[in-house]
């Protein structure tokens, strides 16, 4: 398995690229699950993507499921460089019942002295792969954290 470092450095290789919706490469663009799985492929670490169609509105039952099929989970408290991180939305799952759904990947940077994330933003002054400070309101809204197996 790849040394954290070489993990952030590898998503770092894909700073600017443009978001896509299903996006899974360079030259076309990518979405925040695409930039995980190029990631993989790069550093030849299995990786069952995605299979067909899915929404913009992320489906957040599917989503936790693909990250649990194909990582480690861990807690919030064991996220380090190379970690990746499953954001929700505030949302109503029945009437009268709000709860975070999950709907957005990235991946942390950096931990020390604050939390860096890395992932494919749709925000219209983003639109492409970027990396910034988590944002405090966006911690609250953490639904899973993940490592690769083995990461060193």
């Amino acid at each position: 398995m790849a040394p954290r470092n070489q993990i952030v450095e590898t998503f770092r290789k894909y700073l600017g690229v443009r978001w896509v919706h299903m996006g899974r490469d360079r030259r076309h663009g990518l979405d925040c699950g695409g930039v995980i799985a190029v990631v993989c492929q790069d550093l030849k670490i299995p990786y069952s993507d995605y299979v067909g169609w899915y929404s913009p509105q992320a489906d957040g039952e599917s989503l936790m499921r693909i990250m649990q099929e194909n990582f480690r989970e861990i807690d919030e408290s064991e996220v380090q460089p190379g970690s990746m991180i499953v954001c929700g939305v505030r949302g109503l799952t029945k009437p009268g019942e709000e709860r975070t759904i999950p709907h957005h990947l990235f991946i942390v940077t950096e931990t020390e002295p604050e939390w860096k994330i890395l992932h494919a933003s749709n925000k219209p002054s983003h639109m492409r792969v970027v990396e910034h400070p988590l944002p405090k309101s966006t911690r609250g809204m953490i639904s899973g954290a993940f490592d690769f197996y083995q990461a060193e």
